[in-house]
């Protein structure tokens, strides 16, 4: 669950008739390209990839509560990603 070189969220799918690459490392789509090597930048953290959800989760939960409605994200969602992670963990 933790890569030292920046947030990975890649995924892979590889069938019999092909194949699809999910996500980047990559923080902009830039390449660099030298004779000797070529490099990109790659995604901190994940603050970082996620710095606009954050903001739009923080905008609707405060909108939420000064309605005296629901959150769309509830403490059962919590409660869930936290097993999933433990799960992780443990595996």
């Amino acid at each position: 669950r933790i890569a030292p070189y920046g947030y990975d969220i890649r995924g892979e799918v590889i069938g019999t008739e092909g194949s699809i690459q999910i996500g980047s490392l990559r923080h902009h789509d830039v390449l660099l390209l030298t004779a000797n090597a070529s490099t990109h930048d790659i995604i901190p953290d994940f603050p970082t990839k996620f710095k606009d959800a954050y903001l739009l989760e923080m905008i609707h939960f405060i909108d939420a509560v000064q309605k005296g409605e629901r959150p769309a994200c509830t403490e059962t969602d919590g409660k869930i990603a936290l097993e999933i992670a433990a799960a992780a963990t443990e595996s």
